[in-house]
């Protein structure tokens, strides 16, 4: 085979090679997040620790890119799996353990865990360093009698809720509060308030934002978060240090307008007839 037919012939195989496997960059972001979580159960930081969880996210160009994705680190391999609300996002999120250490048992820091993507096409793959921890200073509750005027509240009016002091510690490149509820009754996200500054004090709910006679959890989350270079990628991923603390409340039935009619006729029923008594008494 002459010089010529030889380079005609790499070029070929180089073509096919470049078309079976085509290079990709279908991975947009990947974060990690390691969560203390607390139930508040009355004013001020009267508070049930819970307990800490890992969890970790995948960020795809589109929708259902992937057919598998997962994550290796010294614990094992763990699946990630798309959000049937948001199909271009693939996670995992750990159970309860009762303490830090549990949590970083299974999921050691000072590592780098491997992520690896796959679908008919091929595979990416990004790898996350993991070397340190930022957690906040200070557990996030509802501060002042927030949690007590939360019990029984009138949707149909505004509301103040109080925040406590976010002591974010020096470690973290950026810090955000939080703040959601959820209609347990009709079974749906009603309010979110996220990316606050740590500086925050609170909010004000706006009149019917929620509805009477609902039953409601909220949640206050104090974040810290470091951004780090991921391997085999141009981005910057993200490690998230948060402690969330959740609580619920019921919002008042307001009285029936039948009741209160009712109840206002009689009233007035009365008066009149002590009216008439009256001025019968005096004649």
């Amino acid at each position: 085979m002459s010089s010529t037919s030889r380079r005609l012939a790499l070029l070929f195989v180089a073509s096919v090679s470049s078309l079976a496997l085509p290079a990709r960059a279908d991975i947009e972001f990947v974060d990690q997040f390691r969560s203390l979580y607390s139930t508040q159960t009355g004013d001020g930081a009267t508070l049930t620790q819970d307990g800490y969880v890992f969890s970790t996210r995948l960020f795809a160009s589109g929708a259902n890119v992937y057919d598998s994705v997962t994550m290796t680190g010294p614990g094992g391999v763990v699946s990630l799996v798309a959000d049937p609300s948001a199909p271009a996002v693939y996670s995992y999120g750990s159970g309860l353990y009762p303490t830090e250490a549990a949590m970083d048992a299974d999921f050691p820091l000072n590592t780098t865990y491997e992520y690896l993507a796959t679908n008919a096409s091929g595979s990416d793959a990004t790898s996350l360093p993991v070397d340190s921890t930022a957690y906040p200073q200070s557990i996030p509750y509802l501060d002042g009698t927030t949690y007590s005027r939360l019990q029984g509240m009138d949707a149909a009016a505004s509301f103040q809720v109080d925040f406590s002091p976010f002591t974010t510690g020096s470690a973290a490149d950026e810090s955000f509060i939080f703040f959601t509820i959820y209609d347990v009754t009709q079974g749906s996200s009603v309010y979110d308030a996220g990316l606050l500054p740590p500086t925050s004090g609170g909010l004000t709910l706006a009149a019917n934002t929620l509805k009477a006679g609902h039953q409601y959890t909220y949640e206050l989350i104090f974040s810290n978060r470091d951004l780090v270079p991921t391997g085999g990628t141009t981005f910057a991923s993200q490690l998230g240090f948060d402690y969330r603390t959740g609580g619920t409340f019921t919002t008042a039935v307001p009285e029936p307008a039948s009741f209160a009619l009712a109840a206002f006729g009689i009233a007035s029923g009365l008066l009149y007839g002590r009216g008439r008594r009256t001025r019968r008494e005096a004649r």
